[in-house]
């Protein structure tokens, strides 16, 4: 999908070509779909106070290294958003972790591709924006 350049820019991206374009749909599940986990990371995330910012740390369970970075993202619509990342050593994360933001914790299960479309699911740990959300009906999560 391509996006304006009139669109990109007014969000803050003048130049649309170092931004990526992300659908994200959300559905609360009443279980993880265990069997389709091929693996996970546990993922802090900060949102820097006042920014479009987020900091995030993202650490593999299975032991790989982490992959520590900064986000700038922006919403086009409600189910599609620009994203762009720059990779940080442990130095410059450290010194952006002070930043003042809120936090959010969760853990990331990726399930690959089903359907076409790159599935993950996002188990929330503290605090859990998802607290505010509806309770799940009594259907499981099938992709």
């Amino acid at each position: 999908m391509e996006i304006d350049p009139a669109t990109a820019a007014a969000l803050g991206w003048p130049k649309s070509k170092y931004a990526w374009v992300e659908r994200e749909r959300r559905w609360l599940c009443r279980e993880l779909p265990t069997p389709l986990i091929l693996h996970s990371e546990q993922i802090t995330d900060l949102y820097i106070t006042g920014t479009r910012l987020r900091l995030r740390d993202a650490i593999p369970l299975n032991g790989g290294p982490a992959m520590r970075r900064l986000g700038r993202k922006a919403d086009v619509t409600p189910a599609v958003r620009l994203l762009t990342s720059i990779y940080l050593s442990d130095e410059e994360f450290a010194l952006l972790s002070t930043l003042p933001g809120k936090t959010i914790t969760k853990t990331r299960h990726h399930l690959g591709k089903i359907n076409g479309a790159e599935l993950s699911v996002d188990e929330f740990t503290a605090p859990s924006p998802a607290s505010s959300w509806p309770k799940p009906s009594s259907r499981t999560c099938n992709p």
